[in-house]
């Protein structure tokens, strides 16, 4: 499968499977940089860091918190939670990102501005 580049890092797709509703895919994030704050409608994520470490700024349910997520380290992502992903540190961040849900495509994300 292909990597794909948006401005953060990349991302590549390393299993997909419509039926079942699922999807598996690396995020490499850059040093300093972040993903749009966003959430999901038809899917929940877990991600779990490969390499390095990650702020995660998130709204589940009304409930403001942030979490630092480390190496070996996983954390949930609910259907319709805001999150913000953020590299904070100068090192690269890889997550290993498992989707579950109705739709598992990358058109379902609603981003906050």
């Amino acid at each position: 499968m292909k990597i794909i580049k948006p401005l953060w890092g990349w991302y590549k797709v390393i299993s997909k499977k419509r039926t079942k509703g699922h999807k598996v895919k690396y995020l490499y994030i850059e040093p300093n940089k972040s993903l749009s704050n966003q959430r999901h409608l038809k899917r929940s994520e877990h991600w779990f860091v490969l390499e390095g470490s990650l702020h995660l700024d998130l709204i589940i349910n009304g409930i403001e918190m942030g979490v630092d997520i480390e190496k070996g380290d996983s954390v949930d992502i609910p259907v319709e939670a805001w999150h913000h992903p953020q590299n904070r540190t100068d090192k690269p961040c890889l997550i290993l990102e498992i989707q579950h849900g109705k739709e598992c495509e990358e058109e379902d994300i609603e981003r906050k501005v």
